[in-house]
């Protein structure tokens, strides 16, 4: 039983490593996005930069 048990985490922590991707830390910055907003009855337009990772080894990509 107990060699079963570590077999399966062992066989658990190599997909979840193998599914692990590395993503660039460099900033891009030619990817961005112009948008407008209303702020004290004035329209603004800026430059939205959405989606920026800031770890190479996020644990999960949503929250990250």
């Amino acid at each position: 039983m107990k060699k079963t048990a570590i077999g399966i985490i062992a066989v658990a922590a190599s997909m979840m490593h193998a599914q692990s991707k590395e993503y660039s830390l460099n900033f891009d910055s030619e990817k961005y996005t112009v948008k407008t907003a209303q702020v004290a009855g004035k329209e603004i337009s800026f430059r939205a930069y959405e989606d920026v990772v800031y770890v190479s080894h996020p644990v999960d990509v949503r929250y990250q």
